[in-house]
């Protein structure tokens, strides 16, 4: 890995992340299931950008 944003590299199918560091997944408060963003202990930390439409 680099030491700039730049040099990060988002690899379609590489994990259960897509390019905006989130996944559509089942969590407590919405059983059946929900868009979110996740934290990671790797770059990129958070999220790169946002998806969806606001209300």
């Amino acid at each position: 890995m680099g030491a700039f944003t730049q040099d990060y590299e988002y690899i379609e199918g590489l994990g259960d992340l897509d390019q905006c560091n989130g996944r559509y997944g089942v969590t407590p408060e919405f059983p059946d299931g929900i868009y979110y963003y996740v934290v990671t202990d790797d770059f990129p930390f958070f999220t790169r950008c946002l998806k969806g439409d606001t209300n």
